[in-house]
């Protein structure tokens, strides 16, 4: 009942994120089912367990099945990281499943178009201002959720990027590269490897921005993030170094 309760809370369901992850040991019991419907609304939090959620497209049980496609397609961009375990139950026995699949395929192309549309800007808008300048950049780094194997891949040969990547292996004592760009996607999930990857990728963007346009990433107007993100933000700012 706690964790049928739980699923129909979506975000407000976040910090009770462990005690649903705690829930798929028993893959084939009713709480179980309940806890990966919650885990596929409960928003960022939920999102750092996909890959646990993928591997119960596989469960025994159809309704299972159907809950883990359905959770995945509930879970945007991260969801979409294990998409391959959702074409593998696309010719499912089960017809709940199969439209399971079809309703997260359809999330990640609604998802796709979103980003994709083109924004209308009024001729006279309604707010004017002279404070900031036309030209002004803000960065907005992502937190713990977003993670995805492959990461780093096309900044590694940045000097600033290695320079990163020698301290954070002299601090952390293993390859933070190794894990960001092989995975597996299971040990990304895990905080203690997670958090200090989307620090330094999220650092490594801006190098990579600093490569195309110096101007712009050495003058941000704003600096921000979203939980871990905020982190990489204040580092940003230099309100706090790298180590």
């Amino acid at each position: 009942a706690a964790a049928r309760s739980l699923a129909s809370m979506g975000e407000e369901a976040q910090p009770h994120v462990k005690e649903l992850v705690r829930l798929l040991n028993d893959p084939n019991s009713y709480a179980a089912y309940e806890a990966v419907r919650a885990l596929g609304k409960s928003g960022e939090h939920g999102q750092m367990y996909a890959g646990k959620v993928a591997g119960l497209t596989g469960a025994a049980s159809h309704w299972m099945r159907a809950a883990a496609c359905e959770a995945l397609g509930n879970m945007g961009a991260r969801g979409e990281v294990f998409a391959e375990y959702l074409e593998e139950c696309q010719w499912d026995e089960s017809e709940e499943v199969q439209q399971a699949v079809k309703g997260a395929f359809a999330a990640f192309e609604a998802l796709h178009a979103a980003r994709e549309a083109p924004i209308s800007i009024e001729d006279s808008p309604a707010i004017k201002s002279t404070d900031v300048p036309a030209s002004g950049v803000g960065f907005l780094f992502p937190g713990q959720g977003s993670q995805y194997k492959g990461m780093l891949k096309g900044v590694a040969d940045l000097p600033g990027v290695q320079r990163m990547l020698t301290q954070a292996k002299d601090i952390l004592g293993y390859d933070l590269y190794s894990i960001c760009v092989d995975g597996p996607e299971e040990k990304l999930e895990e905080t203690q490897y997670c958090q200090p990857c989307m620090y330094v990728a999220g650092l490594a963007g801006v190098e990579k921005l600093k490569s195309v346009s110096p101007g712009a990433a050495g003058n941000p107007q704003a600096v921000a993030g979203l939980s871990l993100g905020e982190y990489t933000a204040l580092t940003i700012a230099g309100v706090m170094d790298f180590e």
